[in-house]
């Protein structure tokens, strides 16, 4: 009887374990998701059309605060559309705007965040607007074997901020996100120069190359390396071994970057493109 009651003891212990751990990361993150919507299902339901002005702002505040985004975007544009005239109504359209985005919804926080900054230039949110509509956009981009428009858009709404000397306060965010940008464009380039490459086109290999040299390489010598190292891929396909040792030698005084490795491997490899 003792040996049966130690072996339940056992079990019991492993079985409790075994809980602890299942109910930790994404099951516990689940967890908390459903006892939220359970909470949420046994408060009662406010209703938007029978608060006034006042407690609509305590509801949409309260949202905010609990980072009920879904209920402060129906609140707020309910909020908008019936105190059109409201003294603080700037304020709430930028939270109407930041829901949107919290929400991952940015087209649509990139355009209320365009509007405020042109509806409020010398509001003190308007560059802040301007930063986050930017922001917005940039979210948007695709991965670099995707089309590329809406980085390109990026791009052109980084140079617009930068170009006006009026804004200061997100410079650095700005050119963050600005270099991103021409970085994933340059990764696109150089997945198409492999597209070709693989495929023994190399001509449309060769132009793609010359087109990252002269758009990119020339304003950032730090792509060099990786120029290099592309060269000596395209000079292998094309068996020219000369044009190969040639780029290897340049690389020397990259030893200490990954492309340097990877040219020299193509020594001694028959493929490698990374």
């Amino acid at each position: 009887m003792k040996l049966i009651a130690h072996r339940q003891q056992r079990i019991s212990l492993m079985i409790g374990s075994f809980l602890c751990l299942f109910f930790t990361g994404c099951v516990k993150e689940q967890l908390n998701k459903a006892k939220t919507a359970i909470q949420k299902a046994a408060t009662p339901e406010i209703k938007k059309e029978e608060l006034d002005n006042p407690k609509l702002k305590v509801a949409i505040n309260t949202f905010l605060e609990e980072k009920n985004y879904e209920d402060a975007q129906e609140f707020l544009a309910y909020f908008l559309q019936k105190y059109a005239d409201d003294k603080e109504i700037n304020t709430y359209k930028f939270k109407l705007a930041d829901c949107y985005f919290n929400l991952e919804e940015y087209p649509a926080a990139k355009e209320l965040y365009e509007h405020y900054a042109s509806t409020y230039p010398s509001d003190s949110l308007a560059e802040h607007a301007k930063y986050k509509a930017i922001y917005a956009q940039f979210k948007q981009i695709l991965p670099a074997d995707l089309d590329q428009k809406n980085t390109e858009s990026t791009i052109q709404l980084c140079k617009e901020y930068q170009y006006d000397l009026n804004n200061k306060a997100y410079r650095s965010e700005i050119n963050t996100i600005y270099n991103a940008c021409v970085n994933r464009l340059i990764e696109k380039e150089i997945y198409v120069y492999n597209f070709y490459l693989k495929r023994n086109s190399l001509s449309s290999a060769r132009k793609r190359l010359d087109y990252i040299k002269t758009t990119y390489l020339t304003k950032d010598n730090n792509l060099e390396p990786q120029f290099l190292y592309l060269e000596c891929q395209l000079a292998k396909k094309e068996n020219k071994t000369d044009v190969l040792q040639q780029k290897l030698s340049n690389l020397e005084k990259y030893q200490e970057s990954p492309y340097y490795m990877l040219a020299h491997a193509l020594t001694t490899q028959e493929k490698f493109i990374f």
